[in-house]
């Protein structure tokens, strides 16, 4: 077991070069696949959606044809057909290919025909995912990098225990899997990667954390950078904690308002 080492903090100059590096209009801006399986809420797209535009990403969503709204109409609405699968698989892809970073909420469980979707898709994208789903991580043919999304189903043990226990817990199911983790507890998330073993990011917050907040503002941050998922991507998850919790405080339109001050 590591004695992990939190040095990151959280105060603003730690972040002042990761808010002030980032595009300054939407025409530098990055896409940012949204792949959503029947089972996700609506109110979870659409916080998710609302902040990776408000940090002037363009979101490209692709959903379950049972998931739409008026207010967040879909890129792609993906139509079962009478077999497994999607009647219009090609249309997703085509869409999402070019994302700097998908996201993929499976919810409680993903359905058959996305689970197809994304093994498909995953065979010519080669960029940047994130995931609460471990299979798509594993999956042999791709390429690319995954971040997977993890709770206290996937490290039970001893759930309760200290901060430096968990985090090593963390560790060893990044070890376990081969990619980077991000526990998230209520009022709590530990990010821990394989590649840099004794080390670990924590945020906290005294209101409950929602997951797709956190996911929001860490995927946003991210695909700033040329290489999203490089060994600095720790520092990027610390600081979306910084504007979580700012968000919590003063509202997302505050958050917008303060990095476009930032130039």
């Amino acid at each position: 077991m590591f004695d992990m080492n939190f040095k990151l903090d959280s105060s603003e100059t730690e972040f002042e070069d990761i808010f002030f590096n980032r595009p300054v209009s939407r025409i530098h801006a990055s896409s940012i696949g949204l792949v959503c399986s029947r089972n996700v809420a609506l109110k979870t797209i659409n916080t998710i959606y609302q902040i990776i535009t408000a940090l002037n990403h363009r979101v490209i969503l692709v959903a379950d044809e049972n998931k739409t709204s008026k207010l967040l109409p879909a890129d792609v609405l993906l139509k079962s057909k009478k077999t497994l699968g999607y009647q219009n698989v090609d249309d997703g892809i085509n869409e999402l290919e070019q994302s700097k970073i998908i996201i993929l909420l499976a919810g409680k469980e993903l359905n058959s025909a996305m689970e197809l979707f994304m093994n498909q898709l995953l065979k010519v994208y080669k960029g940047t995912i994130i995931t609460d789903k471990l299979s798509i991580i594993h999956n042999t043919e791709f390429e690319g990098k995954g971040i997977l999304i993890a709770d206290s189903q996937n490290l039970s043990a001893k759930y309760d225990s200290g901060l430096n226990h968990i985090a090593n817990l963390t560790l060893e199911y990044s070890k376990e899997n081969r990619c980077p983790i991000v526990f998230l507890k209520p009022n709590q998330v530990i990010c821990t990667s394989h590649q840099q073993p004794g080390v670990a990011c924590v945020v906290s917050s005294k209101k409950t954390i929602i997951p797709e907040e956190y996911i929001a503002f860490m995927a946003g941050l991210m695909a700033d950078k040329k290489i999203p998922l490089e060994l600095d991507w720790l520092r990027y998850c610390q600081a979306a904690g910084y504007l979580m919790r700012k968000m919590n405080t003063s509202g997302l339109a505050s958050v917008k308002k303060y990095l476009d001050d930032k130039f």
